[in-house]
């Protein structure tokens, strides 16, 4: 897990969670023209275990590609956009982002160091994420409709959310 300060009135965090890298594909056909037997040698090697095969020593590396990136995701809490967070969510699966207001609330939002829908999705299109969730709505919206087409206007793959969403955040690859 990494942090970073958060920019709002008050003393706040944003944290990223990040699985491990995880082990590169293994190539079915490097390993039979290895002479690996198929069952648990393949799994060692998928663990990043060496094996020996007939006297030979067989590291993962001769039958994994590179190491696949594993999941992440990147909460803000109560914000303003900062330059903090586009480097915490550089490339992450997904951002949930603070999103009080629309834009015609811009000076409101800045106010009280929060962050409008179109200001959340340009952190999310400079990070490159995956998908942007707007949270911290506020009430005065009785269809957050309209947050959710103004994040989306600038970064498409933008949704704003109630409590208890769920989302499965599959992987990369």
């Amino acid at each position: 897990m990494r942090f970073v300060w958060a920019d709002h009135s008050i003393p706040t965090l944003a944290y990223s969670l990040e699985e491990k890298p995880r082990a590169g594909r293994f190539d079915l056909r490097k390993a039979k023209r290895l002479g690996i037997p198929e069952g648990p040698l393949f799994r060692q090697l998928q663990e990043g275990k060496t094996v020996v095969v007939k006297g030979k020593r067989i590291g993962p590396e001769k039958v994994l590609g590179p190491p696949r990136p594993g999941r992440s995701v990147v909460y803000t809490g109560d914000t303003k956009p900062s330059t903090k967070i586009v480097s915490l969510a550089a490339g992450a699966d997904v951002l949930i982002h603070d999103c009080t207001l629309d834009s015609s609330h811009s000076e409101l939002a800045a106010r009280f160091g929060h962050s409008t829908a179109a200001e959340a999705a340009r952190v999310a299109k400079k990070a490159k994420v995956g998908i942007l969730f707007l949270v911290h709505l506020s009430p005065r919206y009785g269809d957050t409709g309209v947050l959710e087409k103004e994040a989306a206007a600038i970064f498409k793959n933008s949704k704003a959310v109630e409590d208890l969403s769920e989302y499965n955040v599959r992987f990369r690859d």
